[in-house]
C-alpha cells in the first residue's frame, strides 16, 4: 500500500506549499506549458478533453516540485 499512497504522502507532507503553488503559480505554469509545448499539445484526446489534459500536466509539474521539496526534506510549517 505504500507505493499507492506515496504520491499522497508527498503532497500531504508539504500541503501548505501545494496550496501556495496552486494559488500563486497556476496561471504561470499553465501559460508556460502552453507556450513551450504548443497550443495543440493538450488536444491529444480531442478538444473536449483539453482542460483535463492541461490540468493533469499542471498537476504533474506541481507534484514534481513538491517531490523535490520532499526529497530534500524541506517542509513549510506554521
Amino acid at each position: 500500500l505504500r507505493r499507492v499512497a506515496y504520491p499522497l504522502v508527498v503532497v500531504g507532507a508539504n500541503s501548505i506549499a501545494a496550496y501556495l503553488l496552486e494559488n500563486l503559480f497556476l496561471g504561470l505554469v499553465r501559460d508556460a506549458l502552453t507556450r513551450h509545448l504548443g497550443a495543440d499539445a493538450f488536444r491529444v484526446l480531442g478538444p473536449e478533453s483539453e482542460p483535463l489534459v492541461q490540468g493533469g500536466a499542471v498537476l504533474l509539474v506541481f507534484w514534481l516540485i513538491l517531490w523535490g521539496l520532499y526529497r530534500r526534506r524541506w517542509f513549510l510549517k506554521l
